[in-house]
């Protein structure tokens, strides 16, 4: 969605030249993407939730970590806890800011569909207007 923007821009095609140039062909930019990414988040939580058990595994890296011996299995338990934990809320909050920019972008009063080019250019419409009270 920010791929023109002047900074993130640069990222964008960075991204775009690079492992993920599949995804920046399929998905043309813009609110045509906002909608299958938050259907695969919440995919992905969901799936996780029930059949990865990752609040389980949260749990009991977090036991394990309070729990070990030494301090390299503490921080291997720690990666995981907090790798795990990361993904699950940073694909959580993308769920959320993904469904609240869409529907505040449905509520915003934008009804334009394909066949109203007339509405979205004044001089066209007018233009058309006025040719068809000549004809008259």
């Amino acid at each position: 969605m920010l791929k023109d923007d002047s900074t993130i821009g640069r990222i964008y095609a960075f991204l775009g030249r690079s492992c993920c140039k599949p995804c920046t062909e399929q998905c043309q930019g813009g609110l045509t993407c906002l909608m299958p990414f938050i259907i695969c988040n919440l995919i992905t939580v969901l799936l996780g939730l029930i059949l990865n058990n990752d609040i389980g595994e949260i749990i009991g890296a977090f036991k394990a970590m309070l729990n070990s011996v030494t301090f390299y299995e503490a921080f291997d338990f720690m990666l995981l806890f907090a790798s795990t934990l990361g993904a699950l809320l940073s694909q959580v909050v993308g769920c959320i800011y993904g469904y609240l920019a869409y529907r505040e972008i449905r509520d915003s009063g934008v009804h334009q569909t394909g066949g109203d080019w007339g509405n979205s250019y004044p001089q066209a419409e007018e233009a058309r207007l006025d040719k068809s009270l000549w004809l008259l």
